[in-house]
């Protein structure tokens, strides 16, 4: 999903996955290495950048609008609040209107805190499952269909996050989800230059806010990445992204949105797909 300033191992970038995924808008999954049979040993991180890094900063103080900094704020504090959430997320990049289909990316992520999620990412060559059920994190991937890799969970939220980062290269929404992560202070960065307050909308029927965060990086580019948030709920149900790839702009879309619905641990419960058998790792 669109990640925060980062690049991708993939041709197309990163983006908000909330993102600022935040701020690069692809979600890719990399090279991942698993625990051994009988002793396990970490998944290997993935190959791909710190999902925020920063450009310097540049000389002139952000200008931040009062109103645009407490809808973000409103956000974070109602992730944080969530015990469990489902959500999925389409990932597509425009160009003069027209899709390109290559680079579309669909999510299923769900979540029930403190430390079990699943995570389907599908592309147009396959998918990969995610799954953490509080004591082990499996993965399998299309990429790699004998078998599925295997590790034990952290138990402590924040190395969860670390660890399923590392797996997956998350962003900005994903940070969202963490109520560890402080989003707010991740994308008030030293290269941003204005937090403002656009025009409120509407989005697959629900009334949106909007808030555009635009920066100034070290190569030159001025990318804008505008949050759409429930008026009422102050989840996101939209990201763009423009400035970040030219000419095409990232549009990262929130639909079938549950919060704190009951979940059955069938919904976190592994089972390797036929015929496979578990890997030592992913190459």
């Amino acid at each position: 999903m669109i990640k925060c300033p980062m690049e991708s191992s993939k041709p197309v970038p990163k983006i908000l996955y909330v993102t600022f995924c935040a701020v690069a808008l692809t979600v890719g999954l990399s090279q991942i290495t698993a625990s051994e049979a009988n002793n396990p040993a970490p998944i290997q991180e993935a190959n791909n950048p710190a999902p925020l890094q920063q450009a310097p900063a540049a000389t002139a103080p952000a200008q931040v609008d009062t109103k645009a900094l407490s809808l973000l704020r409103q956000m974070q504090d109602s992730y944080k609040s969530l015990k469990s959430y489902s959500v999925k997320v389409r990932v597509q990049a425009l160009q003069n209107g027209v899709e390109n289909l290559a680079a579309r990316l669909r999510f299923h992520i769900i979540l029930q805190k403190p430390a079990k999620l699943l995570v389907i990412e599908t592309e147009n060559s396959g998918s990969t499952k995610t799954v953490c059920d509080g004591e082990h994190i499996f993965v399998t991937s299309w990429r790699n269909k004998r078998g599925y890799v295997k590790e034990a969970a952290p138990t402590d939220q924040t190395a969860l996050e670390k660890r399923f980062r590392a797996i997956r290269g998350l962003g900005r929404h994903d940070q969202l989800l963490f109520p560890e992560s402080d989003f707010v202070s991740l994308v008030l960065g030293p290269s941003l230059r204005s937090l403002s307050v656009g025009k409120p909308t509407v989005v697959a029927g629900c009334p949106v806010e909007t808030v555009t965060l635009t920066y100034q990086w070290d190569d030159g580019r001025q990318p804008n990445f505008t949050y759409f948030i429930g008026k009422q709920d102050h989840l996101l149900r939209r990201i763009t992204v423009e400035g970040l790839d030219e000419p095409r702009t990232w549009v990262e879309t929130y639909s079938d949105i549950q919060s704190n619905p009951d979940l059955l641990n069938k919904s976190f419960t592994f089972t390797p797909p036929n015929n496979v058998k578990r890997l030592k790792s992913f190459e």
